[in-house]
């Protein structure tokens, strides 16, 4: 490329000097009267085309992907446990049929009395005294029970009709004081179903001396308290209702020693031990 611009331009300056000399030798020519012109066609050489532009750089490297570290694995937990189902819901229990009328509970038969009373023997409706005495030397109470001698025997009432077995239930709860009492709780008491027939009365095994009330010991307070007492077939007391009340804690002395009372039950036609019922009277007399 250099060389043909410095080959135009040598040319470039022939031309122009030739033109000049032609010039000068016209002019002096027309110097002397006659001018002639001459046209010269000048070639101008080509102008050098535009050097091409540069080549575009080079694309930078692309950058190096970064050294990513792999991530350390978890470590392994425990096993995992089995589910467990959630449980069905319960179903509602049936309504509960609606409870039906107790049936009014016929009347029990009425307490047979029986004849006197002796030191193992237990006879309904039997006079006892409680008589009061000075303490003993041996330390023992000062009261003690005598059989009264000239007690006038019972009058015995007709038997009554057998009645259908009735069921005498204690209220729910409440507790009772001695062995004829119930227990405390929500249970039911024992049933219990008088004999109207027997062959043996109750007899008394182990009998428990009553306390003079201090009350009526102070107030000069005698008389005798008759109760009704219910003797189960093995031979505790069920319970036991004063009738007369003579008043002054005496009542409620006679009920107490009764209640701790334990016999021997009454048997039954075929000699099996049955439930009975019996009065009882309980005497107290001051020493006078």
């Amino acid at each position: 490329m250099n060389r043909n611009l410095v080959v135009g331009l040598a040319i470039a300056l022939l031309l122009h000097g030739a033109a000049a000399l032609a010039l000068a030798h016209a002019k002096g020519r027309s110097d002397r009267g006659n001018v002639s012109e001459v046209e010269v066609d000048v070639d101008e050489p080509d102008k050098p085309p535009p050097p091409p532009p540069p080549p575009p750089p080079p694309p930078p490297p692309p950058p190096e992907p970064e050294k990513v570290e792999p991530e350390p694995e978890p470590e392994p937990g425990p096993p995992l446990e089995p589910e467990i189902p959630a449980p069905e819901p319960e179903k509602p229990a049936p309504p509960k049929p609606a409870p039906e009328p107790e049936k009014p509970a016929a009347p029990p038969p009425a307490p047979v009395d029986f004849g006197d009373i002796s030191d193992h023997t237990f006879a309904s409706d039997s006079d006892w005294e409680i008589t009061n005495v000075p303490d003993n030397p041996d330390g023992q109470s000062g009261v003690v029970v005598v059989g009264a001698e000239n007690a006038p025997p019972p009058e015995t009432p007709p038997p009554p009709p057998p009645p259908a077995p009735v069921a005498v239930r204690t209220p729910q709860g409440s507790g009772g004081e001695g062995t004829g009492g119930s227990g405390t709780g929500t249970g039911r008491a024992p049933v219990f179903r008088p004999a109207t027939d027997v062959s043996r009365p109750p007899e008394v095994a182990d009998e428990v001396r009553a306390s003079y009330p201090e009350e009526a010991r102070r107030e000069g307070i005698q008389g005798a308290v008759r109760l009704l007492v219910l003797i189960r077939k093995d031979g505790t007391v069920y319970r036991v209702r004063v009738l007369e009340d003579p008043g002054y804690g005496l009542g409620e002395a006679a009920r107490q020693a009764l209640e701790r009372f334990r016999f021997r039950p009454a048997l039954g036609p075929d000699g099996e031990p049955v439930d009975y019922q019996i009065y009882y009277t309980y005497r107290f007399v001051l020493d006078s």
